[in-house]
Order: structure tokens, then sequence, then C-alpha cells
């Protein structure tokens, strides 16, 4: 009788509603019927706290993956703040040195235009708009004290180096220019002759060593040799990543030392390389993590947007045997000097935090088994076929027994429907979630 009373009440109250309380709760529930169509839409832009219960049952937070002593140009999340910021303004002033052995042969306009090129829209469109790149060349070639050769060690001892920057930037009259204006200081060799073999490369200073001068203090800077005129803009692109914080993802002392990533990080393959992966972009603050979906464990299905657009979900991660390693899926971005080589699948690869740079902190783990043609490799790397074409599925093994399960299940566009599953081997109940 109570609950026929309530009811009753309950029923009599809804006499009284107002028309305006009726269309407020008619507009209510259709707005809840819009947004469930809308779930898609929603995923993109929501952050993970407000989305529904289910998915936050799959997909738990990022979580940061141990350095162990790898303290030093590591994959880790967040990258240490002795590292230049990435997001906002960056100012570089960029200064031109001649030698008394080696004069220069072009005009710094010419020099400052072949080394940096297209960066500044690069950085522009890589960071999504939130890196806003500037290189300010200043004065006319200065004359270094010393012959070519007396700076033939910079690149492996960091004093010297030191040294060679702050005597370069010194060059300037104290009061003409103020380094402290200045995020980046990248000094610019004249060319070098083949032989004899000095300032030859452009090695990057670690960072947050300061350089005093006479107008004030450096703490981020490269210094640009001669493979900077051969090879162009994307030798800044790659050392300016590890003032950044990015490591090297090519192997030290190795004959096949593309082999980790190939062209599809320019931390690996400056020359062919276009990008950076999608997890040095979120490293970076170029993504956030409502762009990323972590699946701890069971099985999703979900589209993957491509890294052109500013929306969507752009990568899957998972958890590996080991807490300083994830795996990324994502899609193989464009190659090619014209972005042509594009739209071809979805890219799968290895982050571990506690590996140092130069020996594999990142690896790619997708289409091994391909073999590009010789024209593929000349123009978009060896590992350019390393990808999973719509309809292809590949299988990982954990050394604890489990499995990842990675299947590009459809294209749409520039897109791919892609699930994602782990199991161990005796395949366990899984849950299973799709989103469209």
């Amino acid at each position: 009788m109570a609950v026929k009373k309530r009811a009753r009440k309950k029923a009599s109250k809804k006499k009284r509603m107002t028309t305006a309380v009726k269309k407020k709760a008619a507009k209510k529930k259709a707005q809840r019927k819009a947004q469930k169509k809308s779930h898609k839409v929603r995923l993109k832009t929501r952050p993970l706290s407000q989305r529904s219960r289910g998915l936050r049952e799959l997909r738990e937070g990022i979580p940061r993956l141990a350095t162990g002593n790898n303290s030093d140009l590591n994959e880790a999340i967040p990258t240490a703040k002795v590292y230049q910021q990435t997001t906002g303004d960056v100012k570089a002033v960029m200064v031109f040195v001649e030698f008394p052995d080696v004069r220069h042969d072009r005009t710094v306009e010419e020099a400052c235009s072949i080394i940096t090129g297209d960066a500044t829209d690069w950085y522009r469109i890589e960071s999504c708009g939130r890196l806003r790149f500037e290189v300010m060349p200043h004065g006319d070639w200065q004359m270094m004290p010393k012959k070519t050769t007396a700076y033939g060690n910079i690149q492996s001892d960091a004093d010297a180096h030191r040294e060679y920057i702050s005597t370069a930037l010194s060059l300037f009259p104290t009061g003409s220019i103020n380094y402290d204006d200045y995020h980046i200081a990248y000094v610019v060799a004249a060319k070098t002759p083949e032989a004899p073999e000095v300032l030859f490369n452009s090695p990057t200073l670690s960072a947050g060593i300061e350089v005093p001068t006479n107008n004030g203090t450096v703490r981020h800077a490269v210094t640009f040799g001669r493979d900077s005129y051969e090879r162009g803009y994307h030798v800044l692109l790659h050392e300016t990543g590890h003032l950044f914080g990015l490591p090297d993802l090519y192997l030290f002392n190795s004959t096949d030392w593309l082999e980790p990533v190939g062209a599809w990080d320019i931390m690996c393959d400056l020359d062919l390389g276009q990008h950076f992966l999608g997890w040095q972009k979120y490293k970076l603050g170029w993504l956030d993590e409502s762009q990323l979906f972590y699946v701890k464990s069971g099985e999703v299905s979900l589209r993957l947007a491509p890294f052109e657009s500013a929306e969507g979900v752009k990568m899957i991660l998972l958890p590996s045997e080991s807490e300083s390693r994830v795996y990324v899926v994502e899609i193989a971005q464009p190659l090619g000097m014209n972005q042509e080589y594009r739209d071809k699948g979805i890219l799968v690869y290895t982050v571990d935090a506690a590996v140092e740079t130069g020996k594999r902190p990142v690896s790619v783990m997708s289409g091994l088994d391909e073999s590009p043609s010789a024209n593929e490799t000349k123009k978009y790397g060896a590992l350019c076929v390393a990808y999973l074409a719509p309809g292809e599925t590949q299988t990982f093994g954990l050394s604890d027994g489990r499995k990842i399960e990675i299947s590009n299940e459809k294209q749409f566009g520039s897109g791919f429907q892609v699930r994602a599953r782990q199991f161990a081997t005796t395949r366990t109940m899984r849950r299973t979630r799709a989103i469209a």
C-alpha cells in the first residue's frame, strides 16, 4: 500500500508540472538521445573521468614508464624539465663562424635558408599549432681564433664542445645581443672540406649545460657542420629533437643502424623520415592524453584517426611484461618528399624508457616479414612496408605467457578501425567494447 501511495503522490505531482517544466524535461531527454548517437565525437574531446563507466573500465590512465638508471634522453613522460620547452613560443638565434683555414662560400642568408628550410612550418604542422618555432640569424660571418683542426673533437668531448660554443657566441661585441632573450643558440660553421674530417657533423650540447658568453648565458645549443649543408633542415629537426629530450632511435655502432624504426621517425632516419612517431608527439606535449587509449586488459575495437586531423583517438597503448615498456598502435604516417606514400595501414611498435639512446629505445614490431622493393627502400626506407594493411592481423608473444593481438579491420578514408586484445595462452575469458 505504501508503494502505491508513493506512486500516486508521484503521479499527482506530475499533473501539477507546468508546461515549461515539461518542455525542459523533453529537451533534456532529446539531448541524452543525441549524446548517445554522437558517442564517437564525444570520445574525441571528453576527459576520461566524464566518460561512461563501461568505457572507463577498459580505458585506464596511462602509467608512467620506469626508467631504471636511464636518466638522460629517455622515452619517459613527463620529460625532465632540464630540456627545452616544446609548446608555445620558442625562439632560436643563429650565428655564423668561419676559420683562418676555411672561409665562408655563401652569405649568411643563404646558409640560414639551407639549414632552417621549412622547420618553422614543420613544427607548426607536426605540433598541431602548439609549438611556434622561429630562427633568427644574427650578424655576419665571424672569424674564429683557431683553425678548424683545433675543434676536431667537439663531437666527442663535451668540455671542448662547450668551449667552442662559448667562443663562437662571444665573438660579438658586448651589448650587441642578449642571448637570454632566446631559448636556443645555433652555431653554424663555414662548410669544411671532406679532408681532414673536422666539423663534419652537427652535435648537440647536452641540455642544461650552461654556456657563458659576454652577452648572457645559453643552456640549449647545437653546432652545425658540413652535413647540415648536404642534408638540409632535417639535421636541425633531429638535433633540436635532442634539445627537446628525444633520444636517438638509430643504433650506435651498427652496420644496420636504421633497423629499429627506419624512416618512420626523424630521430632514426633524418634523411627519409618526415615525422615524429605518435609517442614522441605525446611526449612533447603535442597530443593530449584523451587522444590515447590505454588498454590495461581485455579487448577494444575503435577507429584511429590520422595525425593530420586535430581530433580523434590517435594511438592505442597496451602494457608489456615490463614496467618500462609499452606497445603502441597508430596509423602509419606518410612518407616521401611529397608525403605521397600514405594511407597504407597501422604501425605497431614498442617504447622502452629504460633503454638508453642509440640502443633501441623504440622498435617497430609490425610487418617485419615484409620486404620492400629496391625503389621503395631508396625512397621510403627499409621498413616502409612494416605496417598492417586492412584485413591483416599480427600476434605478439610476451615473455610472461600473455599475447597481444592487433587487427586492422577496416579502412575509412585516412582512418582505420583497429581491434587490440590481450589474452593468456589459455585464451581466458575476455571483455569486448566496440566503438563505432
